[in-house]
């Protein structure tokens, strides 16, 4: 694949991230979420009614920055030829994205070539990231914020973009890429729209451990890709 083969695989951070709606019930919100989600279902000059508001709230808020919360963030980088993978995740939001930004400046600080990979991240993680650093009045790390620049100065990459580049379409889910290139993917009993649901009962770590295994089988198939060998996730360091 020529648009990866000048990239080494160990300049890489591959990241996920894990958001749910910032109120559990819709019911629940101050009123100006509340009005601020019937404006954002308004559909030709409509409002929907409470109980429509309620069921869009519970299955896609956690879609929108303005609605949601970032709860986990995983991060996989390869280091002497060792896979290593770190958490972030809690319920308070500033202090996960604040221990990652740290974390990203000091890779970046060791290592200036490093870039950030996701699957499907262009268009949902890395925005996502950088509108949540700025809402909660923190700076947004520099090798996450490419505001400004011209396409070809981009240096973050996404998986289901290089995969798109074969054909038209909306690529592909990761795990469906991962079945179909065999590689290792989550076991956890968790998928996206569940997440909400697990977080309101505390299920952090799992949902800690599902982030984290994404960002592995992402790293995978960049390596994929690039006809190297792939990790199995028994072979991975986890950092505290």
């Amino acid at each position: 694949m020529r648009a990866i083969s000048q990239i080494n695989s160990a300049d890489l951070l591959t990241i996920d991230i894990e958001v749910v709606r910032i109120s559990e019930d819709f019911s629940k919100l101050p009123e100006e979420f509340r009005s601020g989600w019937s404006h954002k279902l308004k559909h030709e000059g409509e409002m929907p009614d409470e109980d429509v508001l309620a069921e869009k709230w519970e299955k896609m808020a956690s879609l929108y920055a303005e609605f949601s919360k970032v709860c986990a963030i995983s991060i996989t980088y390869l280091k002497d030829d060792v896979l290593k993978c770190k958490s972030y995740h809690g319920t308070d939001e500033k202090e996960i994205l604040l221990n990652f930004a740290k974390d990203l400046n000091i890779f970046q600080k060791h290592n200036p070539r490093y870039r950030l990979l996701g699957h499907a991240a262009k268009y949902y993680d890395y925005p996502v990231l950088c509108k949540r650093y700025i809402i909660n009045g923190i700076d947004i790390p520099s090798i996450l914020d490419e505001s400004g620049s011209k396409p070809w100065e981009m240096k973050n990459m996404d998986t289901n973009d290089l995969w798109k580049s074969f054909g038209t379409g909306p690529g592909s889910s990761l795990q469906a890429l991962c079945a179909v290139l065999n590689i290792p993917i989550s076991k956890v009993d968790l998928v996206g729209d569940e997440v909400g649901a697990a977080y309101f009962k505390g299920e952090l770590k799992r949902i800690a451990d599902y982030c984290s295994l994404d960002t592995i089988a992402t790293f995978n198939v960049f390596r994929f890709f690039k006809k190297e060998s792939i990790f199995s996730f028994e072979e991975v360091v986890y950092v505290k």
